[in-house]
């Protein structure tokens, strides 16, 4: 995953940089969780990609941390988040301080966690929210339709693809029902605030997947 993410960094951040200007949706999604993140520690864009989402946060005021597994991902966040501060980190192995972090968001990073590690790395970023934090979570809810792909056990689906961007890659991506995503975020000890679907926009704007966008809360009283 990381060399693929790192060899189609340039063209991904020429596709994706801008998105949300095509997204009214996802900014007032966004501009909700700015509204109840607090301003005096990091806000940390887990599997960030350039930050684009990390960028439009910043821009309301909160101090980002941009974090991804793909360096060249990284080289292109300081283009494109004023300011930008940069981990390189597995999103699975945060290297944070439990408790350390006033928020998280996840924008479609959850999309490369297999079924099988999917409540391990939400435990840790559960872990590393301070009490009341939240963490907003996007989720492709299903392929394309006529995509070909894969079912598990479970019901969850997922899509390998080779070729991403003109450039040859190697990457899974997996597809998430909202409910049991919203019960796996309860699993890892967060409160359910928001839960949410929405139909994909024109296909020039984006990948033609309906969408699930899921605001969780650390309890104001940890255990």
């Amino acid at each position: 995953m990381r060399r693929s993410y790192d060899r189609v960094a340039g063209e991904y951040v020429k596709r994706f940089a801008h998105e949300l200007d095509g997204k009214p949706f996802d900014r007032r999604f966004l501009d909700a969780v700015a509204a109840v993140s607090a301003r005096d520690g990091w806000l940390i864009d887990v599997g960030c990609g350039p930050s684009q989402i990390g960028a439009y946060l910043a821009d309301q005021g909160l101090p980002i941390l941009s974090v991804d597994i793909s360096l060249e991902m990284l080289h292109q966040a300081v283009e494109v988040v004023d300011g930008a501060v940069c981990v390189q980190a597995d999103m699975r192995a945060l290297p944070f301080r439990d408790h350390s972090v006033t928020g998280e968001v996840a924008f479609y990073s959850l999309i490369h966690i297999p079924p099988a590690e999917l409540v391990t790395t939400l435990a840790e970023m559960a872990r590393v929210l301070k009490a009341g934090a939240h963490l907003a979570v996007t989720v492709h809810v299903a392929p394309p339709q006529g995509t070909t792909g894969s079912r598990s056990a479970s019901g969850d689906r997922a899509v390998h693809m080779e070729e991403m961007l003109a450039e040859p890659v190697d990457l899974d991506f997996y597809f998430y029902e909202a409910d049991p995503l919203a019960r796996s975020l309860e699993g890892a000890g967060l409160e359910i605030v928001q839960c949410v679907e929405r139909d994909p926009y024109r296909p020039d704007v984006e990948a033609q997947t309906r969408r699930a966008y899921l605001l969780a809360r650390q309890p104001e009283q940890l255990d």
